[in-house]
């Protein structure tokens, strides 16, 4: 709604942060892929520091375990906040305010799915 992207400045300043946001999403998503691929977890060839260098195990869940964390954080906290972010609050539910729930519901599996590959990559790669 029009009053709603006034407020949260869109189009304007809050544009930027959306983007941002969905950008560091998109970068966070993609270092998934360390966990599932295999070889994913060594260091580039081309990278000046240890080229070809598996990362240690430790490195590996304890960083992808904070990111669970984070994300875990950041879904209660819109949770609690849904009244705030909602730009349908107060609306008659319409598609649009329909995908926005979905959109968000869907949010609430990524810690979920992010724990469930850090336990599975920690189990399978047990040498550290």
């Amino acid at each position: 709604p029009e009053h709603w992207r006034q407020v949260q400045g869109l189009p304007g300043s809050g544009t930027g942060y959306v983007v941002s946001l969905s950008v560091v999403q998109a970068g966070a998503a993609l270092l998934t892929f360390v966990l599932i691929r295999p070889g994913a977890d060594r260091i580039p060839r081309w990278s000046p520091l240890a080229p070809g260098r598996r990362l240690s195990r430790r490195v590996v869940v304890g960083s992808s375990a904070a990111g669970v964390c984070a994300l875990t954080f950041l879904c209660i906290a819109s949770v609690a906040n849904w009244a705030k972010v909602n730009p349908f609050a107060g609306a008659e539910m319409t598609g649009w305010a329909w995908l926005c729930l979905g959109s968000y519901l869907a949010a609430l599996a990524w810690p979920v799915a992010l724990a469930a590959t850090t336990v599975g990559y920690a189990r399978f790669r047990r040498t550290p």
